[in-house]
């Protein structure tokens, strides 16, 4: 289940849980950590999307590959969206669909282009389709036949079949006005508010906005074999296969790396450059917010920048997207393992394994990712907005977890046996074995009052309840201010889907019918869906499956919910959230697509073994078992972008991270605003580093601490007398340390306390300083911690056995009990501070998420994924 507020409180709310919470959390002390990501996002308003080149070329070179995709211009990011064309043809779109511009219509093409937020493609015919939005006439093609097409920030270009060019569009900055000089072209590419062209005698030719020089390219160039317009420079490939770029080149973006060689294909996105070189591998440059191409993405034939993402096409024909993923756009839907039922919530997902046993991702701020370790084998699972319920396999009762603000997460001992569940708002209802409903929780709209009479199915909804009773009639009770609650009289049904102000259910003819609140269309079904075998409503949104597998939706799609990903196949079972979606195919695995804010759309992988582990602001390393280094989330300043060589150790600062290699020197990289990735000269080897908000400390051989970087508070300044060291940490604006006779001593910003030692602690055996406050165990495994309090990260709970690990992080702090189980406490916005069961061996608390090393060697990561730091890399 999933909730529903009008368009607005829907936007409004996303604003909160994205950028704006982002602002907020990263803003401290009176000065804002640079977010350059947060800020792209929200300042720029028509970027450009450097489509792969866009030349004339016959139908015909189009060639078909495994997995459903084809060769030539076939993939395309846009702003927050992808397209690609499969191998029958047909398009394909995932991503931001507020314009309807990843929701591709019918028919074949033989090309495609992804702009700011529109879409256009070429018909096997010739002629020119495009969908999305049309403000300034961009997606209104003109009449004709084409042989090349490409879309960029507000305006639409192509080749018509006699060579010449057509623009249409927006021309604020002449970018549709072509140049006298024109004549025929062989290739034409879109940028944000310019436009290029190889003309037939093979020079480049732009015109448009010229702030940066994107429109003029040197004369001295010489003669091109493909074109591709960005945000605000523009590249080519040149005749002999080398690139050239032109234009802003703030973050690099037009300066191709040294040793690049030939290559085959290029991609001018806004801040960012990619190119595929002739050995397949792809190599990026410019603004590193979209992070790198992926390991072993070693045979590509094509590739395509967006607005914060990159997407490329494989030479088996499948793609590979990475970056920004915050519309789903970098995520062609993988499966998490063999699955029967999956269930989304308000922003998370449970499903039931193959083997009856629970799984579930996303926000776990209540709990309500985290199933609890007695439900061993489970026949239904229901997530509803902040809690989940399920029947247990053994004796048919109900099990709930997550938020019980109202109690809908605590059925009462007296239900019984159950056939049903179903997870609402802030209620809970179920079917008995009698047939009889029962609900629990909040009753403030009469939601939980059933009527007497028996039920064959039951779903909660937002606000209101319904069920299909034993004649096959619908009952409705609860919120009615839609008309949600309202069934047609006389129909009969054999499933029902409650969502937060509509609801959707069979009919006894396999067709589906709808009522209550259809603002986004969410309550009227696409003409020609036909029959369906399952049905479910979202919070603005709907989907089916049809009785040929297929999966249908319709309703509101502005993170893309609603538009199924191409190559989805067939499905056994659907969920319809609040923004986003999950289906269960064929073969048992997990696609979901949509909004991914908290993971909710991204079915855990395993990392694989590791050594150690460590999480900064909003990114996380490991050091494998091999020796190398693994990182993963936030990339704005190449703080995850590993070392060559085997590392002993490794440290994440706020935004930059330090290792020791092997030898004992000292490798640091990301962020060095003030100097905290600079080695100071002739350092030698340590024994131990930590990376803290902007400084680094280590322990050298002799046990004597050094520190570099960041000073404002004097945190990087060795108090005199410290004397010899057993550990150092390095916090936000503070450092800690153990002395050698085993006492603890701090030094850095002075407010909150944090460098008064509380009295008592005498001798400890561990440390840790995070964003204000700082922990540490004593030698009778007790931990005592100081500092703010604003959040209850100083105040540790009431250990059932003693702790082993300790570890601050920014409003939150973790340890490990001595049976190895972890405990956290403090901020729990995002589920930082509610560790999943299990043991582990370490523990790490970062910005706004912990990740922990499991007995078998494996990495648990709960809290904030904005970034992908909660996402351990899948084979490391």
């Amino acid at each position: 289940m999933r909730r529903k507020q009008g368009r607005q409180g829907r936007q409004g709310r996303q604003g909160k849980g994205t950028n704006s919470s982002l602002t907020a959390r990263v803003t401290l002390l009176g000065g804002a950590i640079p977010r350059v990501l947060v800020m792209l996002s929200l300042a720029v308003l028509v970027l450009s999307w450097g489509a792969t080149t866009t030349s004339a070329s016959p139908s015909g070179d189009r060639e078909t590959v495994a997995g459903g995709w084809t060769r030539g211009e076939v993939i395309s990011s846009g702003l927050y969206h992808t397209c690609a064309l499969k191998s029958d043809g047909t398009a394909t779109c995932w991503g931001l669909n507020g314009s309807g511009q990843a929701t591709a219509p019918g028919g074949t093409f033989v090309s495609i282009s992804s702009g700011g937020s529109h879409t256009c493609a070429i018909h096997s015919d010739g002629t020119v389709a495009c969908w999305g939005d049309n403000t300034y006439g961009q997606s209104t093609p003109p009449a004709g036949t084409f042989t090349a097409i490409t879309t960029g920030g507000s305006h639409s270009c192509g080749i018509k079949t006699d060579g010449s060019a057509a623009c249409w569009g927006s021309n604020s900055s002449g970018q549709t006005t072509l140049p006298p000089a024109l004549g025929t072209i062989s290739a034409i590419s879109a940028g944000a508010l310019h436009t290029c062209a190889i003309k037939s005698n093979g020079l480049p030719l732009c015109w448009g906005l010229n702030t940066d020089g994107q429109a003029t390219p040197t004369g001295t160039l010489g003669t091109f074999s493909s074109i591709s317009s960005g945000g605000s420079h523009s590249c080519g490939i040149k005749t002999d296969g080398t690139a050239v770029c032109w234009g802003l080149n703030n973050y690099g973006q037009g300066t191709p790396p040294a040793g690049l060689g030939t290559i085959g294909s290029i991609s001018a996105g806004h801040v960012q450059t990619c190119a595929i070189k002739s050995n397949g591998a792809a190599v990026c440059w410019g603004y590193s917010g979209s992070g790198a191409a992926p390991a072993g993405l070693t045979t590509l034939q094509a590739v395509s920048v967006g607005g914060l993402h990159v997407c490329a096409l494989r030479s088996d024909g499948s793609a590979a997207c990475w970056g920004d993923n915050t519309y789903g756009q970098s995520t062609a839907p993988a499966g998490l393992q063999v699955v029967t039922t999956v269930s989304v919530g308000l922003h998370h997902t449970c499903s039931i394994k193959s083997d009856t046993t629970i799984g579930c991702w996303g926000d776990n701020t209540f709990g309500q990712s985290l199933p609890p370790a007695s439900l061993t084998t489970t026949t239904a699972v229901a997530t509803g907005m902040n809690h989940s319920c399920a029947i247990r396999g053994s004796d048919s009762t109900a099990v709930c977890w997550g938020d019980n603000t109202f109690g809908q997460s605590a059925p009462t001992g007296t239900i019984g046996a159950l056939t049903a569940v179903s997870a609402g708002g802030n209620h809970s209802c179920a079917i008995k074995a009698n047939t009889t409903p029962v609900c629990w929780g909040s009753n403030a709209n009469g939601m939980s009052v059933p009527p007497g009479v028996t039920f064959t199915a039951i779903s909660a909804g937002g606000g209101h309840t319904c069920g299909i009773k034993g004649n096959g009639t619908a009952a409705c009770w609860g919120l009615n201010n839609y008309g949600q609650s309202t069934p047609p009289v006389t129909a009969t049904y054999t499933a029902i889907s409650a969502g937060d102000n509509n609801t959707c259910a069979i009919k006894t003819d396999g067709t589906v019918g709808c009522w209550g609140y259809d603002g986004d269309g969410q309550s009227t079904p696409p003409p020609g869906l036909g029959t369906v075998l399952q049905v479910s409503a979202g919070s603005s949104h709907s989907c089916a499956i049809k009785t040929d597998n297929t999966v249908a939706c319709w309703g509101f799609g502005i993170y893309g919910q609603n538009s199924p990903p191409g190559g989805l196949g067939t499905a056994t079972n659907i969920s319809a959230g609040t923004t986003n979606t999950c289906a269960v195919k064929t073969g048992g695995t997990t696609a979901c697509w949509g909004d991914n804010s908290y993971g909710q759309s991204v079915a855990p992988a395993g990392l694989g073994t590791v050594t150690a582990l460590t999480t900064g602001l909003f990114h996380t390393c490991s050091i494998k078992t091999d020796g190398r280094t693994a990182c993963w989330g936030d990339t704005s300043y190449g703080q995850i972008t590993p070392i060559t060589g085997t590392v002993n150790a490794i440290s994440a600062g706020d935004n930059n991270t330090c290792a020791i290699k092997s030898d004992g020197t000292v490798a640091c990289w990301g962020s060095n605003s003030d100097g905290q990735n600079t080695v100071p000269a002739g350092l030698g080897p340590l024994t131990a580093i930590s990376a803290g908000g902007s400084h680094t400390c280590g322990i050298k051989p002799d046990s004597t601490a050094v520190c570099w970087g960041g000073n404002a508070y004097g945190q990087a300044t060795l108090p005199g007398g410290i004397g010899t060291l057993n550990a150092i940490g390095a916090g936000w604006v503070n450092t800690c340390a153990i002395k050698t006779n085993s006492t603890a001593s701090c030094w850095g910003y002075a407010a909150y306390g944090v460098n008064t030692v509380p009295a008592g602690l005498v001798t400890v055996t561990a440390i840790s300083v995070g964003g204000l406050n700082a922990c540490a165990i004593r030698v009778t495994g007790t931990v005592a911690c100081w500092g703010s309090n604003a959040y209850g990260q100083s105040t540790p709970p009431a250990p059932t056995s003693t702790y082993t690990a300790i570890s601050a992080g920014f409003y939150h702090s973790c340890a490990l009990l001595a049976d190895g189980s972890a405990s956290c406490w403090g901020l729990n916005n995002v589920g930082q501070a509610i560790p999943p069961a299990g043991t582990f061996t370490s523990i790490s608390a970062g910005g706004f998420h912990t990740c922990a090393k499991k007995t078998d060697g494996t990495t648990a990561c709960w809290g904030d994924n904005f970034f992908g730091q909660s996402t351990p890399l899948a084979g490391g």
